[in-house]
């Protein structure tokens, strides 16, 4: 991702690789772009410290590191490898069959809204330089200092201020000048011509606001990726005192942590492109560097088994654990070097190991030797992830679907969530339900992530936080998930489908019924003992919903999706139901072994 867009500028796929540094916490309405630039520069060393180089480097940014052998002056030198890149979001992406239809959508819009947008513009156009210099004037101080300056002298951090200016302005933007004045109650400012034209522009506001479902509802033209604006210098580098972007002390150049190596960057400007992150990715995937491999490896490994070698796995400093077996962890850096940093490599090398094929089971010899199981002799059980649970139950109720591929995918929120509380100025919801009822079942995978806004069941199992780069997954047992699975009216709705087709497949025995389901979530029959508990469970919630329905207030759930032929007893049916959904909310269904 740092390398590509120097090496490859013309590759679509090396311009979104780029698109990793650009998922940073963003905030279009800041009014200090200079503090900004700052603000994301900073966002990226450590993100970078922390995925690639398993160091907690923020630390430094303030003070020297309390534990590490880095200090701010190392800090500041490797952020300056990034002080030239900004972010771009308007890159034509290659017509595919998603651009074609998001064209043709976004055209329908255009044609039903360019009246009103003629008239908005109208207006605009007859203040627009008066709107333009009172938006600009609306920034702070340092900010102000390079808007306002012409062009021809601009420094390279005029341009990133400038051009951060130019991304974050929009018609709309301009807008701010007439209701300021067309609201003012202040006869020093009051205006009736920009009161009139203000009233005006808010009526035809809210008409194009009529027309927010004909745009296109998920994805775009353009692709997002990170550049140097297309120059070859950058704006300087200093040490910050306290990290306070407004206290500079001596001015830094790019250089890597002393601590992990005492090479130095080979850069190499070119027309387009100051050469500072070409260098470091060269440096970060050399095969001399220490910590990229074992980093990597140390990650997946701890995917697959719950810890990492290094349980740490984004803090190899001091104050990071030692590694459990520092001759496995060398041994999967160096082979994963070897063969060319394969991926699939590296996970074949893992999954056909004997340490990976181990049972579960209790061992008490394994417990007297090494009770926390460091060493792997059994395989630790562990819960699903968020979205591995969500997928798992539509799995089972034979509701996933299976299609790969497209763009995010907007699932219905619960009835108690009001997505229109975090509309944006434009008026569009934070959350467009997907109209297809297809793309609700899609893979979690597919499931828009919004900051402001997770998607709840996910959000109930430790979805990653999409925060700041997340270095694992938290497990946590709480009350909420067990009520988010026993009381969520979807996940009941799912628990109707998988006993439907329980029911359809296994037939009319109860038995075989019991050794279905259990065969569908566990992969295993229910031994007699179960199946004993099973059929209570069924004959005395039978009784429930019987003496419930009795009274006439109470519904009966039956199964989905039985076939036309297949006769049962509806009471008996809806006992099944809530058989199905406990069976479903049991540790064996979302841990695995």
């Amino acid at each position: 991702f740092l390398l590509t867009i120097t090496l490859w500028p013309d590759q679509e796929e090396a311009l979104i690789a780029t698109g990793f540094m650009a998922q940073f916490p963003d905030n279009a309405n800041s009014r200090d772009l200079v503090q900004r630039k700052y603000q994301i520069t900073t966002d990226i060393t450590d993100t970078v410290g922390k995925v690639v180089l398993g160091q907690t480097l923020e630390c430094a940014r303030c003070h020297n590191h309390k534990f590490d052998k880095i200090s701010q002056k190392d800090y500041f030198s490797l952020q300056s490898f990034f002080a030239n890149v900004a972010p771009v979001d308007n890159i034509p992406a290659k017509k595919g069959a998603i651009e074609v239809a998001y064209d043709q959508q976004w055209a329908k819009w255009e044609e039903a809204t360019k009246d009103i947008r003629a008239k908005q513009k109208a207006i605009i156009d007859t203040h627009r330089e008066d709107a333009l210099k009172y938006h600009k004037e609306r920034y702070l101080t340092d900010s102000r200092a390079a808007i306002f300056k012409p062009k021809e002298q601009w420094t390279a951090q005029d341009r990133w201020v400038n051009h951060r200016l130019t991304n974050v302005t929009e018609e709309a933007s301009l807008q701010a000048y007439f209701r300021e004045k067309g609201e003012s109650s202040d006869p020093k400012f009051q205006n009736k011509e920009i009161a009139a034209q203000w009233a005006e522009l808010d009526k035809l506001n809210k008409e194009l606001r009529k027309f927010n479902d004909l745009k296109p509802k998920t994805t775009s033209n353009t692709i997002s990726a990170m550049t140097e604006l297309g120059h070859a210098d950058a704006p300087p580098s200093f040490v910050f005192a306290q990290g306070d972007h407004e206290k500079p002390l001596e001015e830094v150049q790019p250089a890597f942590p002393p601590a992990i190596t005492d090479e130095k960057p080979d850069i190499k400007p070119l027309p387009f492109s100051s050469g500072r992150r070409s260098a470091l990715a060269k440096w970060i995937a050399s095969p001399t560097n220490p910590l990229t491999a074992r980093v990597y490896v140390n990650r997946v490994w701890d995917q697959y088994f719950g810890h990492g070698i290094v349980e740490t796995v984004s803090d190899f400093g001091k104050a990071g654990q030692k590694p459990t077996n520092p001759e496995l962890l060398d041994y999967l850096a160096a082979k994963f070097v070897k063969d060319g940093w394969s991926i699939k490599s590296l996970h074949r090398e893992i999954l056909l190991s004997s340490v990976y094929r181990q049972a579960s089971d209790y061992r008490e010899d394994v417990h007297q030797a090494d009770a926390e199981n460091k060493l792997l002799a059994v395989f630790p059980r562990q819960r699903l992830e968020a979205e591995q649970v969500r997928d798992s139950l539509l799995a089972a109720a034979g509701k996933l679907e299976e299609k790969v591929g497209g763009p995010s995918v907007y699932p219905p929120l619960p009835k108690n969530i009001n997505a229109t509380n975090s509309a944006n100025v434009n008026g569009d919801p934070a959350w467009k339900t997907s109209k297809d009822d297809k793309d609700h079942n899609r893979r979690s995978l597919y499931i828009f992530t919004r900051r402001s806004l997770p998607y709840p069941i996910l959000d109930s199992f430790n979805m990653a936080s999409p925060q700041e780069a997340h270095s694992k997954r938290e497990v946590t047992t709480t009350p909420l998930q067990a009520l988010t699975l026993f009381n969520s009216e979807l996940i009941f709705d799912w628990s109707k489908s998988l006993a439907g087709r329980v029911i359809n497949e296994a037939g009319l025995d109860e038995s075989d019924r019991l050794d279905k389901l259990y065969q569908i979530l566990f992969g295993r029959n229910a031994n007699d003992d179960e199946k004993d508990s099973l059929q209570a469970f069924l004959d005395d919630q039978e009784n429930v919903i019987r003496k419930k329905v009795a009274t006439g207030k109470f519904e009966v759930n039956v199964p989905n999706g039985l076939k036309e032929n297949i006769q049962i007893d509806p009471v008996r049916a809806a006992a099944f139901v809530d058989l199905v959904h406990v069976v479903a909310n049991s540790n064996e269904f979302i841990y695995r072994f």
